[in-house]
């Protein structure tokens, strides 16, 4: 289905493809990932090579959802820290079938703290069924059922 907002001089932007986050710890966040998740590394290079080549001295691990070769990629980098006035939080869905009380369980099996609803509460909706956490390098993760 097309996006009936397009304008005739939108760029026809179609969907965010991935996510690159540096992240401080890459087994603690390998290890988050996949708990918190259930997903498991599909890689940990990039297909092209000239890409891989430009972050030398990193280590990669590629998360893909099941339609592209990643979605989220977490990189090595022990030097970074989040910026939450650039950087506020992103959004996943849960797929059909996957509760989000199983995801809460996760969280609370690893003592990592969530709190209901949306990270902006005045974008929160008492119908919607979200959370919100950290993970374990400080990006914030809403969570939507």
């Amino acid at each position: 289905m097309k996006n009936k907002l397009k304008h005739e001089n939108y760029p026809g932007l179609d969907k965010l493809q991935h996510v690159v986050f540096y992240v401080n710890d890459l087994q603690v966040s390998q290890s988050f990932y996949e708990m918190i998740f259930d997903v498991q590394c599909s890689a940990t290079a990039h297909p092209d090579s000239s890409a891989a080549m430009r972050i030398v001295g990193n280590t990669m691990k590629f998360y893909s959802f099941g339609y592209y070769h990643h979605d989220i990629c977490l990189v090595q980098n022990p030097k970074v820290t989040v910026d939450h006035e650039q950087f506020n939080h992103y959004t996943l869905k849960l797929a059909n079938g996957v509760s989000l009380d199983e995801i809460k369980r996760r969280l609370e099996s690893l003592n990592f703290p969530y709190f209901k609803g949306r990270m902006l509460p005045i974008l929160s909706n008492e119908k919607e069924n979200v959370i919100h956490f950290k993970d374990p390098n400080g990006h914030v993760i809403e969570v939507v059922e």
